[in-house]
């Protein structure tokens, strides 16, 4: 019974035994397939992170990369990578604010795979859905007689009208200060305004000397927007020029970086056109002077980043199709007209503010048609200056007959190249990220 019993134990031992090595050369199989797997996926990834250092370092991507491979078996770590890259229109060229897809194929140690990922300008938030906004103070008239205005209309609508002015205006307020809104004279405001949680609403909104109008709607609410930093776009790779000092009309068709951009006068008009997509970089200032005019061309999608100030007294028109961004660094100075009796479409128009907190003026019958996007800046606004669109800045300063008139259809206006905010999501400067599927 004895040799029974240890030959049983021994043949179960035995038994225990083979399944457990059975069970280990399959664990390690699986491991050498997990660890192929991550290599091969690793690779793809890498393959992705070439084609984007790409879009960052070459300005003119959309212009002279394909729609296809921008990687063909191409040899990375020990293995090969194919990345094919396209966007949902086929064109890179027709919309400067459009995600691509990348395809990437990697093949390594006998393993392929394959990870798909939307790449896109950081951004796309639209930043002006709960309306105007301003971090601090906003002031509208500075007398007994100011007759300034804040109200609203929709240009997906048709254009505004003095006679019949909308009273939908929308103006959120982020400071719970005693006149956080402050109104004089005989100045109005038609709409809403909202204000920090907490705020004692008959202390943050100061009717002065008689103000003709306050809000018709106050409220206290959460603000779900956070102000981002506006990324100055990528200007890697363009080529020196020298600057240009307009006296004749011209047209220039590619980007480049100028030590400043003056168009001057003539008789009658001096007109600049820009007649091609692209980014044109100004290290100085960009001079609009009177009875010049600084024009985009049909089709054209145009951002001028500038480092000096922007001194509009002439015209900046938009013909039609053409969008243009001004990206300043600076003092923005505006006594002529933007984007009036052009595009006349306020989606075509934005300005946006770097942190370096230069104001944003407005006056002498000045006309902007559009979004300012600037929230390090001071908006001031005198002398019968008129915006038509949105803000979202730090403060509002409007003076003599100033007015705003909130455009609804601003609601749904995408901001493409934020960082950061809750407007406008985080992500890689430049461009973000989003790993679809891997197989």
């Amino acid at each position: 019974m004895a040799m029974l019993l240890v030959m049983i134990a021994l043949v179960v031992c035995l038994i225990l035994v083979a399944g457990f090595l059975n069970t280990q050369a399959t664990a390690t199989g699986i491991a050498h397939n997990e660890r192929n797997y991550q290599e091969c996926k690793s690779l793809a990834q890498s393959g992705i992170d070439v084609c984007v250092w790409q879009m960052k370092n070459r300005p003119d991507w959309r212009e002279v990369m394909p729609i296809g491979n921008w990687l063909a078996n191409q040899s990375i770590g020990g293995g090969t990578v194919t990345v094919s890259v396209a966007d949902a229109t086929n064109s890179f060229t027709d919309d400067n604010t459009q995600s691509v897809t990348m395809t990437s194929t990697a093949t390594a140690n006998g393993r392929t795979c394959t990870l798909v990922a939307i790449v896109g300008p950081t951004g796309g938030g639209t930043v002006f859905g709960n309306g105007s906004f301003a971090a601090g103070q906003v002031v509208i008239g500075n007398s007994l007689l100011s007759s300034c205005t804040f109200d609203s209309y929709d240009s997906s609508l048709g254009a505004y009208s003095s006679s019949n002015p909308g009273a939908s205006a929308l103006l959120n307020i982020n400071s719970s200060t005693n006149g956080a809104l402050t109104i004089n004279g005989l100045s109005s405001f038609n709409g809403s305004a909202v204000f920090p949680p907490g705020s004692v609403l008959g202390n943050v909104v100061n009717l002065l000397l008689g103000a003709l109008t306050g809000p018709s709607s106050k409220s206290t609410a959460t603000e779900t927007r956070t102000l981002g930093t506006v990324i100055p776009p990528n200007t890697t790779g363009l080529p020196n020029r020298a600057a240009i000092n307009q006296f004749f009309n011209q047209t220039y068709s590619s980007g480049a970086i100028y030590p400043s951009i003056t168009v001057n006068t003539t008789n009658p008009v001096t007109t600049l056109t820009i007649g091609t997509t692209g980014t044109y970089y100004v290290t100085g200032n960009l001079n609009v002077n009177s009875n010049s005019v600084l024009q985009v061309s049909d089709g054209a999608t145009v951002t001028i980043r500038v480092d000096g100030n922007v001194n509009i007294a002439g015209s900046v028109r938009l013909n039609n199709t053409g969008q243009l961004t001004i990206v300043a660094n600076g003092n923005v100075n505006v006594s002529g007209n933007v984007n009036w009796n052009g595009a006349n479409s306020t989606s075509a128009f934005l300005l946006e503010g770097l942190n370096g907190g230069g104001n944003i003026n407005l006056s002498s019958n000045a006309v902007v048609m559009g979004g300012i996007y600037a929230p390090k800046s001071t908006l001031n606004m005198s002398n019968s200056a008129a915006l038509y669109g949105a803000a979202a800045v730090n403060a509002i300063s409007m003076q003599n007959s100033s007015a705003v008139h909130w455009d609804n259809a601003m609601k749904s206006r995408l901001v493409h190249n934020l960082y950061n905010g809750s407007a406008a999501p985080g992500g890689t400067v430049d461009y973000t990220i989003q790993y679809q599927t891997t197989n």
